[in-house]
């Protein structure tokens, strides 16, 4: 059977499945098939959402994807998930495991009239309810105060992750979910830990030869031997933090723009190069802090401006060298530093309510003059009528 093929008979196989583990009812796929013209959302998985009938909560459980069953690297990573979920069990602001690995054996009868017996893993989460696609990718009515607020959401989130030893390596706004619609009561989630690693776990291959995680969302140095080094993990996903402060107020993705500079290739193939006659970490982090004093002046990255830009003038100045450091080309130069990417961001906002504030101030003064010209014109129509009614009466 082809991979689809693959997928469509597992699927079928655990709708069929009435209580699965003796606890989750109602399980229905959501990322499988995928919406016409897009792929597969989750790339190791298969997920479900369920009834869990003992915490009478909706839950999430993820399937390895069967189209990776021959793939060690794939097989490993989500077993590997459940680890690091549950070493951020019970932490605030973290995605919580319900339900550790497990496996359900499904029946696959072949054309010989035999049956063979198929274990297939899961394991079991929070259902998170809400996606914030929106405001990345359908943003051209939303406020910018809005905008900034949710980023502040995503900036708690990894910030969470982080302070538990924990790299997500493929942050993007499709790895976000939320749990209100209301911006008031909003808490994000970072989700789908498939690529994240634990900075004290061992790496799952000797060598990376390329990004674990979206092209669109990769930094530099992750497509260039780095992706497996705990040390230089957290700066990948700083990275990712600016792409997606840059999309939230222009219409391009920070990848295609950042591309378009003809400098980006030539040096990510020369870097390439030299690193590859590296034989150590130490090495290649030599190789590379020798190249950037001439290499990252040539790739900055692009300024924020042109119609398609939204972010508000008053806070260009405050937005855009913040977002420069979060994706400055060289690791070593991005600001990892949570307190100050939410202070800069904070004061950004505060900026947005007090250009309302004189807005609104200008709006009422504007109001009282117009009371005032409309008082001053009653006024004298009164007294004009008065006036034409003495003149009648005299004569």
């Amino acid at each position: 059977m082809s991979a689809s093929q693959n997928i469509d008979y597992l699927v079928s196989e655990l709708l069929k499945v009435t209580c699965l583990n003796n606890r989750f009812t109602n399980i229905k796929c959501v990322n499988w098939p995928p919406d016409p013209g897009e792929n597969k959302r989750g790339n190791f998985s298969l997920v479900f959402k369920a009834f869990d009938t003992t915490t009478n909560k909706t839950v999430a459980i993820k399937f390895m994807d069967p189209s990776h069953l021959g793939n060690d690297y794939r097989i490993n990573c989500f077993k590997r998930e459940p680890k690091i979920l549950d070493h951020i069990l019970n932490k605030p602001r973290c995605l919580q495991i319900v339900d550790k690995i497990n496996s359900h054996i499904i029946e696959i009868k072949l054309p010989n009239g035999f049956a063979v017996n198929l274990p297939c893993d899961y394991f079991v989460t929070d259902w998170i309810d809400y996606d914030i696609d929106d405001y990345f990718f359908n943003k051209d009515n939303l406020p910018a105060k809005l905008k900034l607020t949710v980023f502040k959401l995503v900036l708690l989130a990894v910030d969470a992750i982080h302070k538990n030893g924990i790299f997500h390596r493929d942050l993007k706004p499709d790895n976000m979910r939320a749990n209100s619609s209301k911006i008031d009561d909003k808490v994000v989630f970072v989700i789908d830990f498939g690529t994240a690693a634990q900075y004290d776990s061992a790496k799952i291959l000797e060598e990376y030869t390329a990004q674990v995680g979206a092209n669109l969302y990769s930094a530099p140095e992750a497509f260039l031997g780095f992706s497996g080094e705990r040390n230089i993990a957290k700066f990948t996903d700083i990275y990712a933090l600016g792409c997606m402060l840059y999309e939230l107020f222009n219409d391009s993705l920070y990848f295609e723009s950042q591309i378009s500079n003809p400098n980006y290739r030539v040096i990510m193939t020369t870097l390439g190069v030299n690193l590859m006659q590296c034989k150590t970490l130490q090495d290649k982090i030599a190789c590379w802090n020798s190249n950037m004093s001439s290499f990252s002046k040539m790739v900055d990255p692009p300024d924020f401006y042109g119609d398609r830009c939204t972010l508000p003038a008053s806070i260009i100045s405050l937005i855009e060298p913040l977002y420069k450091e979060l994706v400055a080309f060289d690791f070593n130069k991005r600001l990892c530093n949570f307190d100050k990417i939410r202070n800069r961001i904070d004061t950004a906002i505060k900026v947005l309510d007090n250009d309302l504030y004189q807005r609104k101030k200008i709006e009422h003064r504007k109001l009282l003059k117009l009371r005032a010209i409309e008082k001053t014109i009653k006024k004298e129509a009164r007294l004009t009528n008065y006036l034409t009614k003495i003149k009648s009466i005299s004569c």
